[in-house]
């Protein structure tokens, strides 16, 4: 892996940046309950290939961030970022050799999780959504946009020497 430094390092909070735009854009209401987990994808992401610079600490600052932004419960999505961010980074390199499909396997369980979490947490501050039956479709619109988004992201960091 090459040395990360500030010269190479801005794709990194530049994504995430383009994520949270993403994540923020008004929808109309029947395409919000399909919006994909950009946060959720990048997360996983960076700290599969950089997780010493994309840490348990960067998700927690970004989820809080989103939190405060979006008036969500204060630490529903930091708690979610950093679940995923943990256990990404702690199998990140059987990820890195594992087939695509595996990986997109193992992005859906991660996905879905932080979901319940999300819907668990608004549940228990008395918002609880309208049904539950789409619980399973913001990770799954992610699941299908994972391959793509996976091999652009890796060739941004290789260009840019990150890994």
């Amino acid at each position: 892996m090459a040395v990360v430094n500030l010269r190479n390092i801005w794709p990194l909070p530049a994504t995430l940046l383009v994520a949270m735009m993403l994540t923020l854009m008004p929808l109309p209401d029947w395409a919000r309950a399909i919006r994909p987990d950009w946060l959720g994808l990048l997360a996983i992401f960076w700290s599969m290939v950089l997780p010493r610079t994309f840490s348990i600490g960067s998700a927690w600052i970004v989820g809080l961030l989103l939190d405060a932004i979006i008036q969500a419960p204060f630490g529903q999505n930091a708690l979610g970022l950093v679940i995923i961010v943990y256990i990404t980074s702690r199998m990140n390199e059987h990820l890195l050799s594992a087939p695509l499909i595996q990986q997109t396997m193992f992005v859906f369980i991660l996905l879905l999780t932080r979901q319940v979490l999300t819907v668990w947490i608004n549940g228990i501050s008395g918002h609880l959504p309208p049904t539950l039956t789409l619980l399973w479709l913001p990770p799954l619109l992610s699941v299908i946009l994972w391959p793509w988004l996976f091999i652009l992201l890796r060739n941004l960091a290789r260009r840019y020497r990150m890994i």
